[in-house]
């Protein structure tokens, strides 16, 4: 398993529990999640946000890949809706 963070460079996000809870976390914040707690994060702003994300070990490296792999090769009109990770 693995521990992962998140640190926000810009704007708000949200980031969400297992058990309903919600953290709001403005720019500058940073955000742990341990190991093995099962958790999402949003945007329900108006504003653009933006955060950087470690996994600690990396084993989620390969899905990252694969996923920019399959959004590549995808026709446009799927590409528009789904966010595109490099």
């Amino acid at each position: 398993m693995h521990d992962e963070t998140f640190l926000v460079t810009q704007g708000r996000m949200q980031f969400h529990g297992l058990r309903g809870e919600t953290i709001v976390a403005n720019t500058g914040d940073y955000i742990t999640v341990s190991t093995r707690s099962p958790h999402t994060f949003s945007n329900p702003y108006d504003e653009e946000a933006k955060f950087f994300n470690t996994y600690t070990p990396a084993f989620y490296i390969n899905y990252f890949k694969l996923l920019n792999k399959m959004l590549t090769e995808v026709s446009w009109l799927f590409y528009q809706t789904v966010c595109f990770v490099q």
